[in-house]
């Protein structure tokens, strides 16, 4: 008995779902009507061209008509489509690297379908046309709410090289097999190392691609940007470089900041050819007519440098009055090191004794050993940097934190004398 009510009760349910699938669906007649004004290529309208579909059409036969028109619309957005009309053949331009497909006197796309697959599969996943090979379900993942994962090696290079570029890592973190095991082992089999040879193409490929992108925008931008420059020394190369920073408030008032330059620059420091350096990258990202200011240091030949700049931006805005911004950082940096001078005296004395024990390996252990031994946490003392003089504050900071010990220390093992009243100074200061 329990059977035969087993048996009534999915017949109910099989009548039910026959039932739903013969509801007739609705569609608007303004949406056909939008369909039919749309216009079509020669291959959509060969799919379409047989009529309309009766009602009692297979539903698999409209999936597959709907998978066409998809499709034709995939291709539309990779390729430009026109037609010769001396020879009446259809021609297809891809849009991404201007790769030319004759297409016949059909207009059907054929093999050139395969074009953006295979040159550019990152561009033809982003408008939703996948990998082009089957998607296959990951065994490891039981629940995948966003659908199925597809790997993708381009992808998966372009990520990598970002990677290491944002958080400043080797070329060689590409090739580590710690990070090979992780990724196939916790993420996806298909994940391969690459080696550090393939990064810096990738990296160069990346900044061109990046450079090219930012000389199109500011070809078309119709505000104004203020640059700042300045130059730096390698201590270790002993070689010398010219930066660029550039920044600018889009259209809804967000400020960006792009670094366009960082080059090396050993050519005497003269305004010439700081000049002739500038003027080459202002030309090289369309901003020669775009500049409402630049920022320099004090340095005679930055400040010399400036009229011939502000003749070649035409800066007219505001009559030029704002064209030259000083660093600011850079006059704050003069006005503290002038009043670090006035005490340099007690300054100078606890900076010696900072260098007796950091130029003394022994005597560097045995203050570690020394502090250890009286319960007091060991910190480094910072490096003093001239051109930064929030190091200083940094290092007398750590000095007061050791001033029972420090000059106690120095007296004992090096014979070195600070008084209390130069400890006294650099708490003041």
């Amino acid at each position: 008995m329990c059977e035969e009510q087993l048996q009534q009760e999915l017949a109910r349910h099989n009548n039910r779902f026959v039932q739903q699938q013969q509801i007739p669906t609705t569609i608007d007649e303004e949406e056909l009507e939008d369909e039919d004004a749309e216009e079509m290529d020669p291959e959509t309208a060969e799919e379409e061209g047989a009529g309309s579909h009766d009602a009692d059409e297979p539903a698999s036969s409209q999936t597959a008509t709907g998978n066409k028109k998809s499709k034709s619309k995939l291709m539309k957005n990779n390729f430009d489509k026109w037609k010769d009309t001396q020879t009446g053949y259809w021609h297809a331009t891809c849009k991404w690297c201007n790769n030319n497909y004759s297409l016949g006197t059909s207009g059907g796309y054929g093999s050139a379908a395969r074009h953006p697959v295979a040159k550019h599969p990152v561009e033809y996943a982003k408008l939703g046309g996948g990998t082009g090979k089957q998607t296959q379900i990951s065994r490891f993942a039981n629940f995948q709410p966003f659908g199925n994962f597809s790997y993708n090696d381009a992808q998966n290079l372009t990520g990598m090289t970002n990677l290491i570029c944002e958080e400043n890592l080797p070329y060689m973190f590409s090739e580590s097999l710690a990070l090979r095991d992780y990724a196939q082992g916790s993420l996806n089999l298909q994940f391969r190392d690459y080696s550090r040879k393939t990064v810096k193409k990738e990296i160069i490929r990346l900044y061109k691609a990046e450079k090219t992108r930012l000389q199109i925008f500011f070809a078309n931008f119709d505000g104004r940007v203020t640059i700042c420059s300045d130059t730096w020394e390698d201590d270790f190369h002993h070689l010398y470089y010219l930066g660029l920073t550039e920044h600018y408030i889009d259209e809804d008032w967000n400020m960006h900041k792009r670094v366009l330059a960082f080059r090396e620059f050993n050519d005497r420091h003269t305004t010439e050819h700081i000049y002739i350096l500038i003027e080459r990258i202002l030309i090289e990202y369309n901003l020669i007519d775009k500049v409402f200011a630049i920022g320099f240091d004090n340095a005679t030949n930055n400040t010399a440098v400036i009229p011939k700049l502000r003749e070649l931006c035409g800066a007219n805005t505001l009559m030029g009055r704002f064209f030259h911004q000083r660093c600011a950082c850079h006059v704050i940096n003069l006005c503290v090191q002038d009043g670090l001078k006035v005490l340099g005296d007690a300054m100078e004395v606890v900076k010696g004794g900072i260098r007796h024990i950091w130029g003394n390996g022994q005597l560097r252990l045995k203050w570690q050993t020394y502090l250890t031994e009286r319960g007091v946490r060991y910190v480094a003392f910072p490096k003093d940097l001239s051109i930064r003089w929030n190091n200083t504050y940094k290092l007398l900071k750590v000095v007061l934190r050791y001033k029972e010990h420090f000059p106690t220390f120095l007296k004992q093992h090096d014979n070195y004398i600070i008084n209390s009243a130069e400890i006294d100074t650099c708490e003041k200061i």
